[in-house]
């Protein structure tokens, strides 16, 4: 599996796969406005296309981050998403593509968040040797 960052040119799938990973939640993608912030200011973080041996399979969203609790940068997974053909493995060879990248870059930790009932999506995580434990409050400004 390789990370490529995205371009302009692959907005059209990336906005089909925003939707369905979004499953309407929040009305319209949102991938086309994340991709253009992210491009105008790198630092922020940046849209991945994944590619495998077939092409391309998916996207995720990095964003790094400082953290004094773990002495250094950190690197949230915003999103990881998997075309529904492509499921069945390809999760694991993501999370692990994304795992080196961190690692070369020198990260601490990689954190993610997943919704309580995402029971096939919290194995991976576990299977990749991610730990939970916390609970993620938030509050919508």
């Amino acid at each position: 599996m390789k990370l490529r960052k995205a371009r302009r040119d692959d907005l059209p799938r990336l906005e089909e796969w925003s939707r369905d990973f979004e499953q309407g939640a929040h009305g319209e993608p949102f991938i086309a406005r994340t991709l253009g912030e992210l491009e105008r200011r790198p630092e922020l973080g940046s849209v991945y296309i994944l590619e495998s041996e077939k092409g391309p399979v998916g996207y995720t969203i990095l964003l790094p981050w400082w953290s004094n609790e773990y002495r250094g940068e950190a690197l949230l997974i915003d999103e990881l998403y998997v075309a529904p053909e492509h499921r069945g493995g390809t999760g694991g060879a993501a999370v692990e593509a994304i795992e080196k990248l961190a690692r070369e870059r020198g990260m601490k930790v990689l954190s993610l968040e997943v919704l309580p009932g995402a029971t096939r999506v919290h194995s991976l995580y576990r299977r990749a040797g991610f730990e939970s434990g916390r609970t993620l409050y938030r509050k919508t400004l």
